[in-house]
């Protein structure tokens, strides 16, 4: 089925273009700030794009489709990528996700990926995130390899036309999760995943959204021996509750290394103490140094 293209805002690479790094604003956000308010990643042209290991890369920004909030009911046209029935503090479910839009949004970001590996970069060396509903669509996007899906094409499970650089996931979750399941990748488990989430976010609450996505992800792959290229040394501070899915702690404190995969991708969840529903500035140092071991500039 035909989806629109989406509209995008491009930051272009300092230096020669070698990586692609794809973001998606949240509900009713937009990528950058312009006259009538903020934008979810101001943080590129203000912080991340400034660092000179990240000179070569161009930086995507997927403005999302307007649409009818049910749980809003006020007839207004919002940017979203899929509508919301009730908050996910209310008791949200599997069964009051908009499939379709979510499938919809998927295959129009499907198209943005396309168009960066149709220009000559590596699928490898491109990197899709997103902040809230848009890290939602990232993972969808991510880790379901074309995630080009319908609700009547259930039989394209585990069909996999690239395997991304990394998933970058900021205060979202994991929606439709025995469809996500079955549409995973296989190469999905050699996907690195960077997942930050505010401890005091409750619009996709820490615990309930974040953390047990998180274990979700981790419980789908074997336990694996550590990758040579994860953070000196993993200690073992605990495990889930599945004897196949430990928890490890990197150098700092926040930091949390979920190993999944048989020897290939790592879940770096970072959880940040004091924070609510944003990007955090002292977040970003963390991006960056995740983006220099996933795209690194030479390679």
């Amino acid at each position: 089925m035909a989806t629109e293209p989406l509209q995008t805002v491009i930051i272009e690479a300092k230096k020669e273009h070698t990586a692609t790094v794809i973001l998606i604003h949240g509900l009713t956000g937009k990528p950058l700030k312009d006259d009538e308010k903020e934008g979810d990643f101001d943080c590129v042209p203000n912080y991340l794009r400034n660092q000179s290991s990240l000179d070569h890369i161009r930086w995507v920004f997927p403005i999302g489709p307007k649409r009818l909030i049910t749980r809003d009911n006020d007839g207004i046209l919002k940017t979203a990528w899929f509508d919301i029935t009730k908050n996910l503090a209310d008791g949200r479910t599997e069964a009051d996700e908009d499939v379709n839009g979510l499938l919809t949004s998927v295959r129009q970001l499907d198209g943005i990926v396309a168009k960066e590996v149709e220009a000559g970069v590596k699928p490898e060396r491109i990197v899709i995130g997103g902040f809230s509903q848009g890290a939602v669509m990232a993972l969808l996007t991510g880790l379901t390899g074309t995630g080009s899906r319908t609700p009547e094409e259930e039989g394209r499970e585990n069909e996999s036309k690239w395997s991304l650089g990394g998933v970058l996931a900021l205060d979202g979750y994991i929606p439709i999760i025995s469809r996500f399941i079955k549409y995973l990748a296989p190469n999905a488990r050699d996907t690195p995943l960077f997942w930050g989430h505010g401890i005091e976010d409750t619009i996709v609450p820490y615990e309930d959204a974040g953390v047990a996505s998180v274990h979700g992800l981790s419980r789908l792959y074997t336990r694996p021996n550590p990758p040579s290229s994860a953070p000196p040394p993993p200690v073992p501070i605990g495990e889930f509750d599945h004897p196949n899915a430990p928890l490890y702690v990197a150098i700092a404190a926040d930091t949390k290394m979920v190993p999944r995969g048989e020897g290939g991708g790592w879940i770096e969840f970072h959880s940040f103490a004091g924070v609510a529903h944003e990007i955090p500035e002292y977040e970003l140092p963390f991006i960056q140094r995740w983006l220099e071991r996933v795209v690194p500039s030479s390679y």
